[in-house]
């Protein structure tokens, strides 16, 4: 039975969605005294628009020259009035030019049966210059403001009969096998789920589909559970998209072909989770800006993600989970920066070589249980990490062998093969560093740049290390700073740790912070390590 919920009427705007040289497609009237003649003004052209659809059309123009004095901006007016101006506009875009000062952009969410005028403008030193002015009018829509749920091929069929453009939110599940009744649907409102379906192999019928959450930023498109689905082939147009995109358990899907147009997502995570047969992101060549996160996670035969190599801002955080097929991250060259990175349970990667041109890790890096990971010298251009966790890495016997981080906020080693600390030189201070279970550290030479422990509540835990002999590498450190002197240094169950001369500086220097030891070859009080330690 066709499920309809209504909803309250919503309102459009024009909101940009990506840029690029267009084609001329269709002509447009011109009229002279819509051009300054004034030759210190700039010369600007508008080009006819292209590619209407029920939601979307491309503008494009050209500031052919600048005029007496450079050009300090450019870009597009728009009205439903006549010859719009810098000063009476219903909206204005700035666009950057190219080399040869050609502009360009998709103005989405447009409404239905409206004239809309256009002229592109240049502003300099003596005034603004405008194009010829273009108008269109925008298609007819049919539009159904409420949530619909189609579990059957019925009700695909009797909805698909609407014709309607714009539906405020769908959900297909159930039975329904062919979404090609669907042909005219242009946008969604809120969210699109394609869940639960038991017959589904194709998304074919949302050819003309440009938008979900075309009206909000809280919903997004999820593609989740579907048993057949083989293909997101009928998603092409596609260009952006906004809120989450969720593609999970699609036991059957192989590619990501059908997302061949997708260049960005704005406020909203990208997931790929738990698809069985999923060897590669091929389809994800055009993709270039994350605003969100993005996560990979439970993929078992996955192992391409060359896909992403055009990718180049990701606001967020990176989470790469549970892909044992998974051998290199060959993809990743563009990213310069993100947030977090989390790398865990990647039983055959042994380098990191495919993120070997991140500049910085804002907050934190987390690489856990890859088994055969051997260094981080992959991160030889990465600056700062705000702090690191390694974990369950048996193979990785050095961080690398020179300094690699500019600056590190703090670090835990838990159960690694590391046998020195190398590569942490340059961290000159920290908040927690962690040092556990690691069965071949002998000392701690590589913290020779730490000079001082800070920050609320501050911690040194060197724990169960049964080779550490040793606390050199610590002689530089020789203060603690927190505003409430809550800080700690504790050494606990190294069964061999004799020699704690590297910390004589820090408790020298009259340091007020907690000290413990326990449970080690030696555990002497404060003034036998600064009184029998030799200056």
């Amino acid at each position: 039975m066709l499920q309809v919920y209504l909803m309250k009427p919503y309102f459009k705007i024009f909101v940009i969605l990506t840029a690029g040289i267009l084609i001329v497609l269709v002509g447009c009237k011109k009229s002279d005294d819509q051009i300054t003649p004034d030759p210190n003004l700039p010369k600007v052209i508008t080009h006819p628009f292209s590619d209407l659809t029920p939601y979307s059309v491309k503008l494009s123009g050209a500031v052919t020259a600048q005029g007496a004095s450079a050009v300090s901006e450019s870009g597009f007016l728009l009205d439903t009035i006549p010859l719009p101006t810098i000063e009476r506009n219903a909206n204005k875009f700035v666009r950057d030019r190219n080399a040869n000062g050609e502009m360009s952009l998709t103005i989405t969410n447009i409404s239905g049966n409206h004239t809309i005028y256009i002229r592109a403008y240049a502003v300099n030193a003596h005034g603004t210059g405008y194009g010829n002015e273009v108008s269109f009018k925008s298609l007819p829509e049919k539009s159904f403001p409420g949530m619909m749920k189609l579990s059957t091929q019925d009700e695909v069929i009797d909805v698909g009969k609407n014709h309607f453009t714009h539906i405020g939110q769908l959900e297909i599940t159930g039975s329904v096998t062919d979404l090609s009744p669907l042909q005219d649907l242009a946008s969604i409102g809120g969210a699109l789920y394609i869940r639960n379906t038991t017959n589904l192999k194709s998304l074919k019928g949302l050819d003309n589909l440009e938008a979900a959450n075309a009206t909000g930023l809280f919903h997004g498109m999820y593609i989740e559970n579907n048993a057949k689905l083989q293909t997101l082939k009928g998603l092409d147009k596609m260009a952006a998209a906004r809120g989450e995109l969720y593609i999970r358990d699609n036991d059957e899907l192989e590619s990501l072909d059908g997302l061949g147009s997708l260049t960005y997502i704005h406020f909203g995570d990208f997931m790929i989770e738990g698809c069985a047969k999923l060897r590669s992101l091929r389809g994800l060549e055009k993709f270039t800006w994350l605003n969100g996160d993005l996560i990979l996670i439970n993929n078992p035969v996955l192992n391409d993600i060359r896909a992403l190599g055009n990718l180049s801002t990701l606001t967020d955080v990176l989470k790469i989970f549970g892909n044992p097929a998974l051998q290199n991250l060959d993809g990743l060259e563009s990213l310069r920066k993100v947030e977090s990175l989390y790398l865990e349970d990647l039983p055959l990667l042994s380098d990191l070589n495919g993120l070997s041109n991140l500049d910085s890790i804002t907050r934190g890096l987390s690489i856990t249980n890859l088994r055969t990971l051997k260094s981080l010298v992959s991160f030889s251009k990465t600056s700062h990490i705000g702090y690191m966790t390694i974990s369950e890495c048996p193979s990785m016997e050095t961080l690398a062998e020179g300094a690699i981080f500019k600056s590190v906020g703090g670090a835990t080693f838990r159960s690694t093969g590391l046998t020195t600390l190398n590569g942490l030189q340059n961290m000159t201070s920290a908040r927690t560093i962690e040092i556990y279970n690691n069965a071949k550290l002998t000392d701690l030479r590589g913290l020779n740049g730490l000079e001082s422990m800070r920050g609320e509540s501050y911690s040194l835990l060197i724990h169960t290390n049964k080779n550490l002999t040793s606390l050199a590498g610590l002689e530089n450190l020789k203060r603690g700073e927190s505003p409430s002197n809550t800080g700690s240094v504790q050494l606990i169950d190294n069964s061999v740790l004799a020699n704690y001369c590297g910390l004589k500086p820090l408790l020298a220097s009259n340091w007020p912070g907690f000290f413990y030891v326990a449970g080690n070859l030696a555990n002497p009080e404060r003034s036998e390590i600064v009184n029998k330690c030799d200056k």
